[in-house]
């Protein structure tokens, strides 16, 4: 049950039977009276959200990404669907699913239904099947959620949409490794993808409010703050500096203190650690091959070292541990 006395996120759906759209949105969608609530739940600290750097609301940024109109838009989506992208999609979130296990303690139940769905066992992240229309359906009603409808997005239209968005952020995280949160993570990761093959603008490039130098390029380790309520970012130590004292985790800051950008008075700030996950999974699993690639080289070495010198024992430089590179002594 969701915190507000509501069913919570339904279960996974096995996407063998085609659902219409209207009915897949209703089913995975915040109630009428949670998506009302947004403003309310981005400044409950006992509230969590999916949460992106430098971005207001998670799902707004999914949703004006890969939700628009538009050519460049419709090159997104056939991009990903490449057979080569479908595969690097899977894995991806295969990584990005188990560190979630671990860290929100999932029943082992739920654990292998998610790995099965995201496994790609069910036809969700198949392109030439219904699941992937569901996709792109719920980027484009993130898209309409989030954006306004004459092209003009005024700050008064601004803060009138994002509660609905906020509602959407938290309403995932109601649930972790329900089905509306492997969506929108399903989402976030094409976005990353996409960043990474140049077809969107890279989120590492948003300018940080205080110090003026790109989220991308912060050398302090990558640790972001959420400002509550108004959910503005700044640098951890930015805002360790601006209030003089560390602030731990979700710890209410200062009365009086105000975002530097908007001037709304800042209740809590959380943390939130950049993590490269587009690149973070492919990048071990090419270092796991140059080690596996290093032994076998080793074994041949020794193999022939033994059959042109008839030694018993291996040279010393053969029982030198291996190089970050993984290259072999010869």
């Amino acid at each position: 049950m969701a915190k507000d006395g509501t069913t919570a996120i339904a279960v996974l759906n096995d996407y063998s039977h085609p659902e219409s759209v209207a009915d897949y949105l209703r089913r995975i969608s915040p109630p009428p009276a949670y998506m009302e609530c947004g403003s309310d739940v981005v400044a409950d600290q006992k509230r969590f959200m999916l949460r992106w750097v430098g971005q207001q609301s998670f799902s707004r940024y999914v949703g004006k990404m890969l939700g628009g109109p538009g050519d460049s838009v419709d090159r997104v989506w056939e991009h990903l669907a490449r057979d080569d992208n479908v595969r690097e999609l899977r894995k991806g979130l295969i990584y990005i699913a188990r560190r979630s296990w671990r860290k929100e303690q999932v029943p082992p139940e739920r654990v292998q239904r998610l790995g099965d769905w995201v496994a790609g066992k069910t036809p969700l992240l198949d392109p030439s099947a219904h699941g992937w229309a569901l996709l792109r359906a719920v980027a484009q009603e993130l898209y309409r959620l989030g954006t306004s409808s004459s092209g003009m997005m005024t700050a008064d239209e601004l803060k009138r949409r994002l509660p609905s968005c906020w509602a959407w952020d938290a309403w995932c995280m109601e649930e972790p490794c329900g089905e509306a949160w492997i969506v929108l993570k399903v989402l976030s990761y094409m976005v990353r993808m996409c960043a990474d093959g140049g077809l969107l603008e890279d989120s590492k490039a948003e300018v940080s409010m205080i110090s003026l130098e790109a989220y991308g390029n912060d050398p302090s380790g990558g640790i972001f703050r959420s400002l509550h309520p108004c959910m503005h970012w700044m640098l951890d130590w930015e805002l360790k500096k601006l209030i003089r004292t560390p602030a731990e985790e979700g710890t209410p800051v200062e009365d009086g203190l105000a975002c530097p950008l908007c001037r709304t008075p800042i209740q809590f700030a959380r943390k939130l650690k950049w993590i490269q996950v587009a690149t973070e999974a492919p990048a071990r699993r090419q270092r796991a091959a140059v080690r596996i690639q290093a032994r076998v080289r080793m074994r041949q070495a020794r193999k022939r070292v033994r059959a042109t010198k008839g030694l018993e024992q291996v040279p010393e430089a053969y029982s030198q541990p291996l190089q970050e590179t993984g290259q072999v002594p010869l």
